[in-house]
C-alpha cells in the first residue's frame, strides 16, 4: 500500500490536470478533488504528499484552494499552475499566487504560458480573423506535464518559474504554417502588439535539470 508520500491530489483536473493524472498513475496514487470539502475529507484526499493547484483563479477558485491548503499536512509539496499573465499585471492571477504564498510559503509557482499541443493549434479559432502580431508565449501540454513530474520527484519548493517552450516564434509564422497544414483559413495581422516582457524558460531548466520534448514552438503539431 503506497504511504501519503506516494499520495497526488490534484485541484481541478481539467484539459492539463487530467493528462497529469494519468501520466502519474503508475508512480502515484492519485486523487483529483472536487468541490465537495467533506466528501474529500471523508475520502482522504488531502492527505497528500503533493498538492497540485490547476483551477482557474476566480473568487470561488480561491476558496477551494484556501480550504485545500489549510487542511493538507505541513509536510505537503505545493505546486500552483498559475500563469505568465501576472507579468502584466492580471489581478486574479495574482490573488491566486498571493494566497499561496501567504498560507503555502514553500509553494512553488509555475508560470505557464499558452497551453498548446493536440487539439488546440494556434490559428484555429482564429481563422478569418484580424489580429495584432507579435511573439508567442506558448507551451505543449505535454512538456507541462513532464515539468510536474520531474518538480514531483524532485520535490521542489519555494519557486517561482516560467513555463514557456525555449523557442518562440511571430504568431503570424506559426497561424500561417498551421493554417497550411490543418486546412483552415488563415489569420491575418496588420498591427503589432504592445511589446511584452521577454520571458525565458532558463530558470526553470537550470533548477530542473528538464529537457524539453518539444523546444521549438513550430513542432507542436507534427
Amino acid at each position: 500500500m503506497k504511504s501519503s508520500q506516494q499520495t497526488l491530489s490534484i485541484l481541478g483536473c481539467g484539459w492539463t490536470g487530467r493528462a497529469l493524472a494519468e501520466a502519474a498513475k503508475e508512480r502515484y496514487t492519485v486523487h483529483c478533488l472536487g468541490r465537495n470539502i467533506a466528501a474529500n475529507e471523508a475520502a482522504g484526499y488531502y492527505d497528500c504528499g503533493t498538492l497540485i493547484v490547476a483551477i482557474p483563479p476566480r473568487s470561488d477558485s480561491l476558496q477551494a484552494m484556501e480550504h485545500a491548503y489549510t487542511r493538507i499536512p505541513e509536510s505537503t509539496q505545493v505546486i500552483l499552475l498559475s500563469s505568465i499573465s501576472a507579468h502584466e499585471g492580471n489581478a486574479a492571477v495574482l490573488a491566486a499566487e498571493e494566497l499561496t504564498r501567504r498560507l503555502r510559503p514553500d509553494a512553488a509557482i509555475l508560470r505557464l504560458g499558452g497551453l498548446m499541443g493536440y487539439d488546440r493549434i494556434a490559428g484555429k479559432y482564429t481563422a478569418g480573423r484580424t489580429l495584432a502580431d507579435g511573439m508567442s508565449r506558448y507551451i505543449h501540454r505535454d512538456d507541462v506535464v513532464g515539468i510536474l513530474l520531474a518538480m514531483i520527484g524532485q520535490e521542489i519548493r519555494n519557486v517561482t518559474w516560467d513555463a514557456i517552450a525555449p523557442v518562440q516564434r511571430m504568431k503570424s509564422e506559426i497561424f500561417a504554417h498551421n493554417a497550411e497544414q490543418f486546412g483552415f483559413a488563415p489569420t491575418r495581422f496588420e498591427t503589432m502588439q504592445e511589446e511584452k516582457k521577454p520571458l525565458s524558460p532558463d530558470a526553470l531548466i537550470e533548477g530542473l535539470g528538464y529537457g524539453f520534448r518539444y523546444p521549438d514552438v513550430m513542432g507542436f503539431w507534427g
